[in-house]
C-alpha cells in the first residue's frame, strides 16, 4: 500500500519556499542525530577532551630584564641593596650574582617581603680606608627560562665625616661704638661622624674657641659684637672646610654716638667777608644733650665749645682772620666724652688784591701852582693778599709818574709808593687821574691842579674846556673782574661813558696827544690778539677745558666742529666767535668774544662731542673757541682758538659765461645771415 502524497501548488512562490526550508531543516537534524549514534561520543566526553588539550598546550615563556642602579655607601659600613627586574609576570623571579664586588662582600640573596620581582642583598665594604668605588653584576629569570643579560650595581662611597648645616645666623644690626650686642648661632650635624673644630674670631667678634657637634645633634653658641671703632664689620666663618652649608655670616654696623665730618677741610676765600672760611658738621646720635670741646690750632678762629641737642646736627664755622693771608695748615681736635675726632684744616694763600693807603677818598689836589713849580705827591698802594700782586700804573698829562713803565710786582703784605709830579704846559684848571690796573681790579686816584701864569712870563695857551670836579678815589679793591661777563657790553659802556668826557675835553685832546709807552703798546697788542680777559668769578676751574678741537666739515653756510669728550661732561657748551670793536679810551681796536647762538649737536662718535654752526655767511673767515658751562652758569677755560672759513657761494662758472656769449653771438650772426639771404620776408 502506498502512502498518499499531498498535492502542492508550486505555482505559488511563497508556499514553495516555505516547503523547501522545512525540508532542509529536517534533513540537517536527522543527519546530526545519525552521526552521534554512529560515533557513540557524548557531550561530557567532548568537554573532557577540550580540557586535556588546554593542559597539554605549551606554556608562554617570559624573559625578564635586570635593572641597573647606582647607590652610595659609607667607607667601612654595610648597606642593604634592593635588586629588581622587569619581568612582565606575577610569577617569582629568580636572581643570580654574576660578578662579585672587589672591595667588599655580599650576603646571600633574600626574598623581598612584598614584591616577587625583587630581592634584597647586603653589601659590606672592606675597610674605612679602602677604595670608595665598587660594583657587581646580577642576572634574573622566570621559572626554568633563560637567564637575562647582566645588570650592573655601581657603588659610590664616602668617608665617615660630619656635615654641618647652619640653622640660624645671628643678627646684630647697628649699635654705638663702645657698646656690645650678643647673637646666637645654631648648627646641625647631618653627617656620619661628629665635628671637632677650633674657632678663630676677628675683631670685633668674640665667641667660643672650639665647637663639638655630635652626629645628628644640634648645638648653639653665642657670639658677641663689641666694636671699638665706627664702621661696617663682616666676617665669613666656615665651620667645616669644603661644605658651603657650614658658613656663618657675621655682619654688624657701628656708629659713633658723636661724629664729625669731613675729616679734611679746605678754607675758601670769601670776597664779601675778606677772609677764608670753612665748616665742620657735628652729629649727635644719642637721645641726650652732648657737649663738645673744640681745640683749635694757633691762628685759626672758631668756637671753643659746641652744644648739640638729642639726635641733632650742627654746622661749626672755622675761619682765619683778615690779616692772616699766608698758607695755613693745622689740626682741630674735637672731644665729646670718650669720643675724640680730628679734622685736618688747610687753606691756600689769599688772592692778591690792592688797597689804596694814601691819599684819601678826595684824591690829590695840587692847588694853585705856577708854570715854574714842579710839585710831587705820593700815592701808596698795599698788597693785602697772600700772593704776589702784579700791576701797572699809568697817568695822563699834565701829570707824570716816576716809576718806569711795565709790570710792577708787590709782595704779600707789602706797600709800594708811587710819586706823581706835575708837568704843566698851559694855564688853567686841569684834571686827570692815576690808574692802577691788575688782574684783580682797578684803582683810580683823581688829580686836580690850577696852573697860574707867573709874572714876567708869556701867556700860555688858554685852557680849552670847562674844569671838572675830580672823582672820588677808590680806596680798596678786592678780587673782582675787570669787565663784565660779556666784554662787548663793557666796551659799549666804556664808549658811552667816554663820550661825555670827550665832548668836554675836545680841545685838549686835539692839542695834547701823548705817544704810548712800550707797556701800553704790549697790553693793547695782547688785547687785540687774545681779546678781553674773562672775569675770575665767572670761571669754574674744575671744569675740563675743551681740547683737540678739529673741523669735521664746512660749506657755504655751516661749519662742523668736534673735540675730545671730557671725563666729566659739563651741563652745556658755549660757542664764541671773535669780533674787533673800537675802544675809545684806548683809541684802538680790541678783540671781544661773543656767543654764537645758531648751532646744534652733531654726531662725532662716542669719544667726541660734535656740533654744527649754521646760518653763516659764505666766504667769511671765523675765529672760534669752545667753553663748557656748569649748572651755575660758570664757564670752563676757553679752548684753543680755531681759524676757519666758509666756502664760497655757488657761482656760474666762467666757461659757462663764455659758452653763453659765444652761443648768443653765433645765433645773432646766423639770424643776420638768413636776413641778408632773404629767408625772412617782412611785409611793409
Amino acid at each position: 500500500m502506498s502512502a498518499a502524497v499531498p498535492r502542492l501548488n508550486f505555482r505559488r512562490p511563497l508556499a514553495r519556499m516555505a516547503w523547501l526550508g522545512g525540508a532542509l531543516a529536517i534533513t540537517i537534524s536527522t543527519s546530526a542525530l545519525l552521526a552521534d549514534v554512529a560515533t557513540g561520543i557524548s557531550k561530557k566526553e567532548k568537554e573532557r577532551d577540550r580540557r586535556d588539550k588546554d593542559e597539554k598546550r605549551k606554556e608562554t615563556s617570559y624573559l625578564p630584564e635586570g635593572r641597573s642602579l647606582t647607590t652610595g655607601f659609607v667607607a667601612g659600613q654595610s648597606i642593604d641593596i634592593e635588586l629588581s627586574a622587569a619581568a612582565g609576570t606575577a610569577r617569582q623571579v629568580e636572581f643570580l650574582i654574576r660578578q662579585a664586588p672587589q672591595n667588599g662582600t655580599l650576603s646571600p640573596l633574600r626574598p623581598h617581603p612584598s614584591d616577587s620581582s625583587k630581592v634584597m642583598v647586603t653589601y659590606q665594604h672592606g675597610s674605612a680606608q679602602g677604595p670608595l668605588s665598587d660594583s657587581f653584576t646580577f642576572a634574573c629569570r622566570v621559572s626554568d627560562g633563560s637567564w637575562s643579560a647582566p645588570a650592573t650595581v655601581t657603588l659610590v662611597g664616602q668617608r665617615m665625616e660630619p656635615k654641618i648645616e647652619i640653622v640660624e645666623n645671628p643678627s646684630f644690626g647697628r649699635i654705638f661704638t663702645g657698646q656690645e650686642k650678643v647673637g646666637k648661632v645654631m648648627v646641625r650635624n647631618a653627617g656620619s661622624s661628629p665635628l671637632y673644630t677650633d674657632l678663630v674670631w676677628q675683631e670685633p667678634w668674640v665667641g667660643p674657641t672650639s665647637l663639638k657637634v655630635p652626629v645628628g645633634g644640634i648645638e648653639e653658641f653665642l657670639v658677641i659684637f663689641r666694636p671699638t671703632k665706627a664702621g661696617e664689620y663682616r666676617q665669613d666663618m666656615v665651620l667645616q672646610p669644603g661644605v658651603a652649608s657650614s658658613r656663618v655670616i657675621l655682619y654688624g654696623d657701628s656708629v659713633l654716638p658723636f661724629s664729625v665730618s669731613p675729616s679734611r677741610v679746605d678754607l675758601g676765600f670769601k670776597e664779601a667777608e675778606g677772609r677764608r672760611v670753612g665748616s665742620i658738621s657735628l652729629v649727635n646720635a644719642r637721645d641726650e644733650i652732648v657737649q663738645a670741646v673744640v681745640i683749635l690750632p694757633a691762628g685759626l678762629l672758631g668756637p671753643s665749645t659746641v652744644e648739640l641737642g638729642p639726635s641733632s646736627k650742627t654746622e661749626m664755622l672755622l675761619w682765619l682772620p683778615e690779616d692772616h693771608v699766608e698758607k695755613f695748615s693745622g689740626e682741630v681736635v674735637i672731644k665729646s666724652g670718650p669720643s675724640t675726632a680730628t679734622v685736618d684744616v688747610e687753606a691756600k694763600p689769599t688772592p692778591a688784591f690792592m688797597k689804596l693807603v694814601s691819599p684819601g677818598a678826595g684824591g690829590i689836589d695840587f692847588g694853585k701852582v705856577t708854570g715854574k713849580t714842579n710839585p710831587t705827591y705820593d700815592v701808596v698802594v698795599e698788597n693785602r693778599g697772600g700772593e704776589a700782586l702784579v700791576l701797572e700804573a699809568k697817568t695822563i698829562p699834565p701829570f707824570a709818574l716816576d716809576s718806569p713803565g711795565g709790570a710792577i710786582s708787590i709782595e704779600p703784605r707789602q706797600r709800594r709808593t708811587f710819586k706823581v709830579s706835575l708837568r704843566a704846559d698851559r694855564p688853567g684848571l686841569q684834571t686827570g687821574h692815576v690808574e692802577f690796573l691788575s688782574g684783580t681790579g682797578r684803582i683810580t686816584v683823581p688829580l686836580r691842579v690850577d696852573v697860574q701864569e707867573s709874572k714876567g712870563q708869556m701867556p700860555l695857551a688858554s685852557s680849552a674846556g670847562t674844569a671838572h670836579k675830580p672823582q672820588s678815589a677808590i680806596s680798596e679793591v678786592r678780587p673782582a673782574p675787570i669787565s663784565s661777563p660779556r666784554p662787548a657790553n663793557s666796551v659799549s659802556a666804556a664808549s658811552n661813558s667816554n663820550n661825555t668826557s670827550a665832548s668836554s675835553h675836545e680841545a685838549t685832546e686835539e692839542t695834547d696827544v701823548t705817544p704810548r709807552g712800550r707797556t701800553e703798546t704790549a697790553v693793547l697788542a695782547l688785547l687785540a690778539m687774545k681779546g678781553m680777559p674773562m672775569p675770575k668769578d665767572s670761571v669754574n676751574p674744575y671744569l675740563d677745558q675743551a681740547s683737540e678741537v678739529e673741523i669735521l666739515g664746512r660749506d657755504s653756510s655751516s661749519i662742523a666742529l668736534a673735540w675730545k669728550k671730557p671725563s666729566v661732561v659739563p651741563s652745556g657748551w658755549t660757542i664764541e666767535f671773535a669780533s674787533m670793536v673800537y675802544h675809545q679810551d684806548l683809541n684802538t681796536f680790541v678783540k671781544v668774544w661773543k656767543q654764537y647762538p645758531n648751532w646744534k649737536p652733531e654726531d662725532a662718535g662716542s669719544d667726541k662731542v660734535g656740533i654744527r654752526l649754521f646760518g653763516l655767511r659764505p666766504a667769511e673767515q671765523y675765529e672760534l673757541r669752545i667753553l663748557g658751562v656748569d649748572r651755575e652758569g660758570k664757564f670752563s677755560k676757553p679752548s684753543a682758538t680755531v681759524f676757519t672759513s666758509t666756502s664760497d657761494a655757488w657761482r656760474v662758472p666762467a666757461w659757462a659765461w663764455r659758452l653763453m656769449i659765444v652761443s648768443a653771438l653765433g645765433l645773432v650772426g646766423y639770424v643776420l645771415f638768413r636776413v641778408r639771404r632773404g629767408d625772412f620776408l617782412v611785409e611793409a
